[in-house]
């Protein structure tokens, strides 16, 4: 049986020092160490939650209101606030793009 750092986690990619997400590199379950590389950091996180490949687990506390960053960039604002090893999608952020939107159509009327 295979032993080392890949028993010992999964894995999520962060590619900015200003990210407070990571992206998960495969489905994890609650209670898992998630190994976060990227940045030129390393971290390990315990995912509080279950995340599909893909998604993206908060780094660190990430408070109401706070913007969500990947990649450098705001992509989104937390609606509620997210502990470290939380999924964040939807059901506790609002997407910038979607809020941008709702504003400019807004505006519009």
């Amino acid at each position: 049986m295979a032993t080392g750092v890949f028993e010992m986690g999964r894995f999520a990619l962060r590619a900015s020092q200003k990210d407070n997400v990571a992206t998960t590199l495969a489905d994890v379950s609650a209670g898992q160490s998630v190994i976060i590389r990227g940045a030129g950091e390393i971290q390990t996180v315990v995912a509080k939650s279950g995340l599909p490949l893909g998604h993206k687990i908060a780094i660190h506390q990430i408070k109401l209101g706070e913007d969500i960053i990947k990649f450098g960039l705001a992509i989104g604002r937390a609606t509620r606030d997210i502990q470290a090893g939380f999924w964040v999608h939807t059901h506790n952020m609002a997407s910038k793009l979607e809020t941008e939107l709702r504003e400019s159509h807004m505006r519009e009327y």
